[in-house]
C-alpha cells in the first residue's frame, strides 16, 4: 500500500516550491543530517563522538515537530522524514554500532566475508526507517522502482558532452567508463596488497550479494525515496543536486576518501539520480552502481585476504 505523506496537496506544494524560506529551512536540515557535521568534528577533534549524531537527530525531530504546525512549512514534512531517517540510521545505529571497540576487536578476528555481510545486513536500517517513516511506501511509480524506459533521450549537458542520446547508449557508456575508471584507480590504491587472485573466484558470489545489498539500500535511500519528496519543494534539478551532494558527503571516508572521495561521488550521484529522473526508472542507476560495488568490493577482499 503507497503512503500519502501530509502536506502533499498540489495547492500547498506549488507554494512551497516559491517559497525561499521554506527552500532555506530544507537545506539547513539537510547539512544538519549530512554527513557535514561528522566530518567536520571529525577532522578537529579527530573522530566524531556518537552524542554528535544523538544531536543531529534530536535537532531534525525537534524541527521536524515545529514544522508540522505552520501550514507555510508542511510540504517539507516527507523530506524531513527522509532526512531523519537517513541521519538514524547511518550516524546514530550504524555509527554507534561501529564506532564500538567490541565492533573494532570482532571485525579483526573474522573473515573478511562475516564482516561486509554483517554491514551489509545492518545497512538495511536506513532503509526499513524510510519504510516505517513513510517516504519508502510512496509506491513504486512515485520511487520509479521500475527499469525505466531506455529510449528516453538524456537532457544535453556535462555528462552528454552537449549532445541528447538515448539512455540507451548514455548508461551503456557510463556503466564501462565508471567501472574501468574504478578498476584503474582501485589498482594504483591497492595493487601492491594483491598477492593471491585466485582468492576471488571463489570469492566473487559473497562479492556479488554484497555489493548488490549495498547498491540497493544506497539507491534507495539516495536516490529512490529523494528524487520522490524533494522535486516539489526544490524543482527537478535542484533534487538532483541535492541527492548528489548528500551522498559525496556521505563518502568522506570511503574509497577515496577526503575531498577527492566526496567530489567523486557526488558527480557520480548526480549521473545516477539524472537516469532516475530522465527515464523514469532505477534500471541504470542499480546497474552502474553495482558494477562500481563490485570493482571496489573485489579489490578490498583481495587486500583484506592478506592482512
Amino acid at each position: 500500500m503507497s503512503a500519502v505523506l501530509p502536506g502533499t496537496s498540489p495547492e500547498r506544494l506549488g507554494r512551497a516550491r516559491s517559497d525561499g524560506l521554506v527552500v532555506v529551512v530544507f537545506w539547513a536540515a539537510a547539512a544538519l543530517a549530512s554527513a557535514l557535521p561528522q566530518i567536520l568534528v571529525g577532522e578537529v577533534t579527530g573522530r566524531a563522538p556518537w552524542l554528535l549524531a544523538v544531536a543531529q537527530v534530536a535537532a531534525l525531530l525537534g524541527l521536524w515537530a515545529w514544522v508540522r504546525r505552520p501550514d507555510r512549512f508542511q510540504a517539507l514534512d516527507g523530506p524531513l522524514r527522509w532526512l531523519i531517517a537517513m541521519a538514524a540510521g547511518w550516524h546514530l545505529i550504524l555509527g554507534g554500532l561501529l564506532g564500538t571497540q567490541a565492533w573494532a576487536d570482532w571485525q579483526h578476528s573474522v573473515p573478511w566475508v562475516a564482516r561486509g555481510a554483517v554491514v551489509q545486513v545492518l545497512i538495511f536500517v536506513p532503509t526499513l526507517l524510510l519504510v516505517v517513516l513513510g517516504p519508502g511506501r510512496l509506491g513504486g511509480a512515485s520511487l520509479r522502482l521500475r527499469a525505466g524506459d531506455d529510449r528516453a533521450r538524456a537532457r544535453a549537458g556535462v555528462y552528454t558532452l552537449g549532445r541528447r542520446p538515448t539512455w540507451r547508449r548514455l548508461g551503456t557508456f557510463w556503466a564501462v567508463g565508471i567501472t574501468v575508471g574504478t578498476a584503474t584507480a582501485m589498482w594504483f590504491a591497492l595493487g601492491s596488497q594483491l598477492d593471491d587472485v585466485c582468492v576471488l573466484l571463489w570469492s566473487l558470489p559473497a562479492i556479488a550479494v554484497l555489493a548488490a545489498t549495498n547498491t540497493v539500500n544506497e539507491e534507495f535511500g539516495y536516490r529512490n525515496v529523494p528524487l520522490a519528496v524533494l522535486p516539489p519543494v526544490l524543482g527537478p534539478r535542484a533534487a538532483v543536486a541535492a541527492t548528489g551532494l548528500l551522498f559525496g558527503l556521505a563518502h568522506y571516508y570511503g574509497n577515496p576518501p577526503g575531498a577527492s572521495g566526496v567530489a567523486l561521488s557526488a558527480f557520480l550521484g548526480v549521473l545516477l539520480a539524472k537516469s532516475m529522473v530522465e527515464t523514469g526508472g532505477s534500471k541504470w542507476a542499480w546497474i552502474i552502481h553495482w558494477l562500481q560495488d563490485m570493482v571496489i568490493f573485489s579489490f578490498l577482499a583481495l587486500a583484506w585476504s592478506n592482512l
